[in-house]
């Protein structure tokens, strides 16, 4: 290519982030510690104890006989999970999450308790506002041992489990503590990086966070490591080693990952969570990162995110096309096309192009016959098939040629000099000697009708992927096109993938065929109306397919769909469209999709996720829980048994699926909508609840068998006596029954007759209210007195404008309009005129602005406002002068106005077409925004004299 480097632009990937909130059970948005233990997240929160084990949270509060639920912290210890809070502490049985054993630290005067750790099973320290306390469990009592620091405020502890303990005092700094002994911890290497933020014993190494810099102690506390970060990342919050080379580190503004193989260079490699302050981060086993925020809740960063790259170069397009050339991408797109250079993460749009949907966009090889010069290496043309024709673009300024062609255009297919042009009318051959395009039909009349794509290995046998018309073989030599029968009537034709130089698979509609010598089969049928848009070869065993619900991997001997990757991140749409949306570049899968630009590497996450093993995290029987044990028993009965069950911190939200069957009851299996199972009184008897899941990534070949469930029968005489009962009282019930039914067929007669007086009567009373429920509609979005809606109402309407423009990408434009010295005329006509007055001008402008997609209110006094959608601002303008001239011709007498003899309107215009996706909170800015503008133009329009408007020039 030539140089255009200059001209490129960095390309802007997509933030992974999950995030978990309270719409997912959280009690609150503010965090301010987390610790992870047993395949859980522990928040301690403002309000109560939030658990979080993949699926679902769990909150405990003062309900649950905590102390109090403004939480500090959470530490580990070996049976409890320690809660430490503004009034003591809370030791929590970690199997059934009930409290044993609470010290109220306020009340014996050491102040609210910020953190906890254990020492051994029998005793703790306690980090408490009046300094450090060592106490000791003891059966059922708490003994006082010993205290150090009185007076300090002690407010973080951290433990190795092993007897060695950090602490934060924020009087005197850090200090450690071994076998009774706290000695405060000096080091020149931590003096220059200011005060102590927070510490954390991780992986056996403790990590200190401090202002200006962070630092790594062993196991022993002596300094391992010790890093001076730059201004932009001070102050520090929190920060987590991923390795010795790259660090996560948060701050008020967000979350950075950091290169550090050069301790005084630090290379912020890259950046989540815009301007969230993050208080707390920890890291999982199996690498995701969770950050703990100030006003927004948990959030995940999953570490499958190394394996899927996400960027939008250019908004709301939709990418149609890709092609290789050599280190180079060429990207067709709904909006925008461009060029994306692989090797220095950076792309070049191509403005002549810009508005067009490029259906493919392919380099054409050089022709021998024509010199291309430009730079020392090979330029190339561009070829796009487009919905206007095909354009070519020459480089090296790629100035746009079209050919004479004006049929839309899908793919195009270079041999020799000769171009291959797919179009929905047809196929086509371009000489590019003689700039000739003839058709190339089937027989002497037939075309094939909408071509989709054009596939072959050889250059003899190329096939012709149609709409409608099925699959085409073309022979080159003798320009020969037959139908290829494929064994039953597919219509549509997508995409074909190649074994050598054999045909291997075909998406047919909704199948996807396999080639079997000179027959098909079939090897998959999709629930989806198309089976897949695009399919290629994987490896020898499986085939990639782009469908309108995500990347999949189909398995070539058993058919099935072992691997799909369809939202990422967490409320994305995967979605390919074309046949021409997936390359695979070594390992890496790119995909162009409707609302991204992609890269895969599927080998990895595939290797990565590791197999699925459902557990349970929560037994309920009735409104108790129940320690998870391996056997349960039961006592027959009318009760209900609630299993909740998880995978543990899987690649996202909601990602696996689970289905159950109880063993002893039913062979069958049972698919879960969520991931709780519901068992009601079972017979006495002996059961065994098996349980399957899998993910999208992962399937098991093998199901878990969970819990053991034994329904005990009461005694053998109870029991007998109980069923002898309900048959006697099945009896008695038959005989009442027969009597009940003869005394009441008198009855029902009349009942009837009475049912149908009232339905009439209910009918009627309906219709009344009907007709009154329309009124009060009415009444709650009309202006009673000029009859236009009122101000909520126009505001509800116009946000949903708002979205409908970001669709349509057409401007809308708000008009603000003003009664010209209306407190004078008021004053001299009286109020009861000066309402006439407005009943009039509001008739002129509900007439003036008169479609159907007009919205004109009353925004209050003399004031009306109107909102005109998919309205140029020339439009607007015509409009607005019929309006000032129905308001002059309507001859209102105003004696008193110094604009004019006669009523006058004041109008200020504001015209503007939404750019981007709109959430609720930022339509109703850009509604305000479009307010405060006609506003302030309105404003301007007085000062010009009145009965006129304004408008930004």
């Amino acid at each position: 290519m030539s140089n255009i480097a200059p001209s490129f632009q960095a390309i802007n990937w997509i933030a992974c982030e999950e995030q978990i909130h309270r719409g997912d059970g959280l009690p609150t948005h503010q965090i301010h510690r987390i610790n992870l233990f047993d395949n859980k997240v522990w928040m301690a929160t403002a309000s109560g104890l939030a658990i979080y084990d993949g699926e679902a949270v769990r909150v405990l509060n003062r309900k649950n006989k905590l102390l109090s639920h403004g939480l500090r912290s959470v530490g580990e210890a070996k049976a409890y999970a320690l809660i430490c809070s503004d009034s003591g502490i809370d030791w929590l049985n970690r199997r059934n999450f009930q409290v044993e054993y609470q010290l109220n630290t306020a009340a014996k005067g050491w102040g609210l308790c910020e953190g906890a750790a254990a020492l051994s099973p029998e005793y703790f320290l306690l980090g408490c506002t009046k300094g450090l306390n060592l106490v000791e469990l003891k059966g059922a009592t708490i003994i006082h041992q010993h205290s150090w620091l009185e007076g300090e405020y002690i407010s973080a502890l951290a433990s190795n489990n092993h007897g060695i303990c950090l602490l934060k005092s924020n009087k005197s700094g850090l200090w450690s503590y071994q076998d009774l002994q706290v000695k405060p911890i000096v080091s020149r290497k931590l003096s220059n990086l200011g005060h102590c933020q927070k510490i954390r014993f991780t992986d056996d190494q403790f990590l200190i966070t401090l202002e200006l810099g962070i630092a790594i102690l062993d196991n022993l506390l002596h300094v391992s490591k010790v890093i001076l970060l730059p201004k932009s990342l001070t102050p520090v919050l929190s920060f987590f080693p991923v390795n010795d080379d790259y660090i996560w580190v948060a701050t008020s503004d967000g979350l950075f990952g950091c290169k550090t193989d050069d301790p005084v260079n630090i290379v912020i490699d890259k950046f989540y969570l815009h301007h969230k302050q993050i208080n707390d981060i920890a890291m999982d086993h199996s690498g995701n990162l969770w950050c703990a925020s100030e006003h927004s809740g948990l959030f995940k960063i999953p570490v499958i995110e190394k394996w899927i790259n996400l960027c939008e170069p250019v908004s709301n397009n939709s990418y149609l096309s890709l092609r290789k050339l050599d280190q180079l991408i060429l990207v067709g797109g709904t909006l925008q096309s461009f060029i994306l250079d692989r090797a220095n993460e950076q792309y070049k749009l191509l403005t002549e192009l810009e508005q067009v949907q490029v259906w493919d966009l392919i380099a054409a090889p050089p022709l021998k016959q024509i010199k291309i010069t430009g730079s020392e290496n090979t330029c190339h043309e561009l070829w796009a098939a487009t919905s206007r024709g095909v354009s070519i673009l020459k480089s090296p300024d790629y100035e746009k040629q079209d050919i004479e062609f004006y049929h839309p255009c899908r793919c195009l297919y270079f041999i020799e000099h000769y171009v291959l042009v797919g179009s929905v009318t047809g196929l086509y051959l371009y000489d590019r000697k003689s700039s000739k395009i003839n058709p190339l039909h089937y027989g002497r009349d037939g075309s094939v009708g909408y071509v989709y794509s054009i596939h072959s290995v050889d250059n003899l046998s190329i096939y012709i992927c149609t709409l409608g018309r099925g699959l085409w073989r073309l022979d080159w030599i003798d320009r020969k096109l037959e139908p290829i029968d494929l064994g039953a009537d597919y219509a549509n034709i997508y995409s074909v993938v190649f074994q050598g130089n054999d045909l291997l698979a075909i998406s047919a509609d909704d199948h996807i065929l396999k080639c079997n010598g000179k027959s098909f089969i079939t090897l998959y049928q999709s629930s989806l109306s198309v089976a897949a848009w695009v399919v290629e070869k994987y490896d020898d065993d499986s085939l990639l397919l782009g469908t309108s619900e995500g990347l999949q991997v189909l398995d070539l001997k058993s058919g099935e769909i072992t691997f799909t990757l369809d939202q990422f991140p967490n409320g994305s749409y995967w979605e390919f469209t074309t046949s021409r949306s997936i390359i695979r570049i070594n390992q890496k899968v790119w995909c162009g999709l409707n609302d991204y630009l992609s890269i895969v590497d599927v080998k990895q996450l595939r290797d990565i996720i590791p197999p699925i093993q459902p557990k349970i995290v929560d037994l309920t029987l009735g409104t108790s829980s129940l320690e998870i044990e391996r056997k349960l028993s039961i006592k027959e009965g009318d009760w209900i048994l609630k299993v909740d069950l998880s995978c543990h911190w899987y690649w996202s939200k909601s990602s696996v699926k689970y289905q159950y069957r109880l063993l002893g009851l039913s062979s069958n299996w049972i698919q879960l909508m969520g991931n709780q199972v519901i068992l009601t009184g079972l017979n006495p008897g002996q059961y065994l609840l098996e349980v399957d899941a899998s993910c999208n990534f992962s399937k098991n070949q093998e199901f878990f068998q969970l819990l053991e469930i034994d329904v005990v029968p009461v005694r053998k005489m109870v029991f007998a006596l109980h069923m002898l009962k309900k048959f006697m009282n099945r009896i008695f019930d038959y005989f009442e029954n027969q009597k009940l039914m003869r005394t009441n067929r008198a009855k029902l007669h009349h009942l009837e007759s009475t049912i149908k007086q009232r339905t009439e009567l209910l009918n009627q009373a309906n219709e009344k209210l009907e007709h009154q429920n329309k009124i009060l509609t009415e009444m709650s979005t009309t202006d009673p007195l000029t009859g236009l809606f009122n101000r909520r109402y126009f505001l509800e309407q116009a946000l949903k404008e708002v979205k409908r423009a970001v669709r349509s990408q057409l401007p809308m434009c708000l008009l603000m309009i003003d009664i010209d010295h209306f407190k004078q005329y008021n004053d001299h006509y009286g109020h009861k005129q000066g309402d006439v007055c407005l009943q009039q001008v509001a008739l002129k402008i509900r007439r003036s602005f008169n479609r159907s997609s007009d919205l004109t209110a009353r925004y209050g006094g003399e004031e009306f406002i109107v909102l005109l959608a998919e309205t140029s601002l020339e439009d607007a303008k015509l409009a607005v002068e019929k309006c000032l001239q129905n308001i002059r011709n309507s001859g209102l007498e105003h004696a008193k106005s110094l604009t004019a003899s006669f009523v006058t309107i004041s109008l200020g215009i504001a015209c503007e077409t939404p750019q981007y996706d709109f959430d609720q909170k930022s339509t109703m800015e850009f509604i305000n925004s479009l307010i405060e503008k006609a506003d302030k133009n309105l404003y301007l329009a007085k000062n010009n004299g009145r009965n006129t408007y304004f408008v930004d020039p």
